[in-house]
């Protein structure tokens, strides 16, 4: 998980179209796998957090 601020997060954050660069998001997740993304999913819900799923290949 990458925060602003913190070392890798520029990189991280990189919007896949340059248009949506100046909509940065408060965090960044980077999953290996599926179960990453189920608990990230189950972290994120009970706060109400809105998620966006990106695949970089």
């Amino acid at each position: 998980m990458y925060r602003p601020g913190s070392q890798w997060y520029d990189a991280a954050h990189r919007p896949a179209i340059a248009n949506f660069d100046d909509i940065p998001p408060g965090e960044v997740v980077q999953c290996a796998s599926a179960g990453d993304v189920a608990k990230t999913i189950a972290f994120a819900r009970p706060f109400g957090l809105g998620l966006t799923a990106r695949h970089n290949g």
